[in-house]
């Protein structure tokens, strides 16, 4: 079949992208002629990329606002539509979207809040903006839809009223031959450079255990690709005991997670949280944040907090009690979550075969 991939913009390379790419090459592998669509255009199967019509490059929701907008005339050369970023616009092919948080064009002040915004009128001006150029939007019985975790369906169901047809864990890969360089006081804090992954909170809290007495070295990896990263990247560089590298290659990213002990995720809601899944399958023991599909991941209540006092204390008990630790990261390691992650080609060629079925019935009866 000819199938289409649409996302806001590839060249993002956050977990989104890396989503679609993974499905990409399952659906490649598995014999179909596979195009894509972004906001720098089309690129059809075996073909060249073509500008979109109009398109300009921005945020994120902009971007696929302009993607939302030109894609019903682009699906009619395709049998099916893969909506990889979140929701879109009603096609006249059978369609999949994939949400990756419960939705994108919503003001709802809780539903602002799954995707780590604040309700401002600024904010809700720009969603509403956005929705204007995407157009309309398919409801639950135009699209077939999946969810990333669990909790991303439940507030689908809960607050959005827009039910899910079942869950796709993102892929992670498992480490072929993981290193063990173990500093048994380093915590890597892992993930893009942003706000809403609250770094700064992170450094609060290893800092409050510097107090105490513990020897902590904080490492900090992620993708600088904006004024904030590159201004907290140089006022955490000054810190005696923080390490700090933007942008790590392969190489440094591996080595980073061989030879951390602990790890510090800050967001509030982490939808999934690729960069806990790659610690913990690299034997790294993560402290989150209780909320969110991440919890699907760390199901272990002594590794999960509310508040950075919280975090303070349990890291402080891991670091007194590493043998607990290790029995911890032992049980994720076998978590229902990650090993369907792992197994992500196995369960999405599953998934993708059913729906290429279930597609063209439910097309064909409409």
């Amino acid at each position: 079949m000819r199938i289409l991939i649409a996302q806001a913009s590839a060249a993002a390379k956050g977990g989104a992208e890396n989503y679609a790419a993974a499905l990409r090459h399952v659906l490649i592998n598995d014999g179909h002629a596979v195009g894509t669509i972004d906001v720098r255009g089309h690129t059809p199967p075996g073909g060249k990329r073509s500008r979109l019509p109009l398109a300009i490059t921005g945020r994120a929701l902009w971007n696929w606002a302009q993607v939302c907008r030109a894609l019903p005339k682009i699906a009619l050369d395709y049998d099916r539509v893969i909506l990889a970023y979140g929701e879109g616009p009603p096609l006249p092919v059978p369609t999949l979207t994939l949400r990756h948080s419960p939705t994108l064009f919503a003001t709802d002040a809780r539903l602002l809040a799954c995707v780590g915004a604040r309700p401002t009128g600024v904010r809700r001006a720009y969603i509403q903006l956005c929705r204007r150029v995407a157009g309309p939007i398919a409801g639950p019985h135009q699209t077939t839809t999946l969810c990333n975790t669990r909790w991303t369906a439940q507030i689908c169901a809960d607050v959005a009223g827009f039910p899910s047809d079942g869950i796709l864990y993102p892929k992670v890969d498992r480490p072929t031959a993981p290193l063990n360089m173990r500093k048994p006081y380093r915590v890597l804090i892992l993930g893009r450079i942003v706000p809403n992954k609250r770094i700064e909170e992170a450094i609060a809290v290893c800092e409050t255990l510097h107090l105490q007495g513990f020897p902590i070295e904080v490492e900090v990896l992620g993708r600088a690709d904006s004024r904030y990263a590159r201004r907290l990247v140089a006022q955490l560089s000054r810190k005696a005991h923080v390490r700090v590298t933007p942008n790590a290659n392969g190489a440094t990213r591996a080595r980073a997670l061989a030879e951390a002990r602990f790890g510090l995720h800050m967001f509030r809601g982490e939808h999934f949280g690729i960069a806990v899944a790659e610690m913990i399958l690299h034997g790294v023991t993560p402290l989150v944040f209780d909320d969110g599909g991440i919890c699907e991941l760390v199901t272990t209540p002594q590794l999960r907090f509310r508040d950075t006092r919280e975090a303070a204390s349990k890291l402080a008990a891991l670091c007194l009690r590493p043998d607990r630790a290790d029995r911890m990261l032992t049980d994720l390691q076998r978590g229902a979550a990650l090993n369907a992650a792992v197994n992500f080609d196995e369960n999405a060629l599953h998934v993708l075969r059913d729906w290429l079925d279930e597609g063209w019935v439910r097309h064909a009866a409409q």
